[in-house]
């Protein structure tokens, strides 16, 4: 497995261990993932975890675990995703998601966790994990249905 695909798998497994939602998490997802590339951050004085996490601390980065438009934004164009919200059982978690190509039922990655961010996190970091670790690319399709 790349370093890249690990990191990406040891997020996601915080996400899904959460038990609510978390700035410094949010900080190492968006350094991780390089959405502060997609972002045009490119000064290589804010390219360090040290540096994000006191970002996270004033809201700099989005907060993926909290927020369930942040959350979806790491969900790769192209993809169509469930969610929800609820038990049926005690001991389960309250959140669910999972990440499905077009045109299948069946899901790429699917995850619960404490909150539904948090389980769309966690759905999306173990599919970008797998890509990484196979080295396939994402998939990238016109947004077209996408919510």
């Amino acid at each position: 497995m790349s370093e890249t695909a690990a990191m990406l798998e040891a997020l996601a497994v915080r996400c899904k261990t959460a038990t609510e939602a978390d700035r410094m998490l949010d900080a190492d997802i968006f350094l991780e993932t390089g959405e502060f590339a997609r972002r045009r951050i490119t000064d290589a004085r804010m390219l360090n975890r040290d540096y994000v996490r006191r970002l996270a601390a004033v809201y700099g980065v989005p907060g993926f675990t909290s927020s369930i438009d942040a959350a979806i934004s790491l969900i790769p164009e192209g993809c169509y995703w469930h969610i929800g919200h609820g038990r049926t059982r005690a001991d389960e978690p309250l959140g669910g998601a999972a990440i499905c190509a077009p045109g299948s039922i069946e899901a790429l990655a699917e995850a619960e966790g404490a909150t539904v961010a948090l389980a769309i996190c966690a759905a999306a970091l173990m599919l970008r994990a797998f890509h990484a670790a196979d080295r396939t690319p994402l998939i990238t399709m016109p947004a077209k249905g996408r919510a």
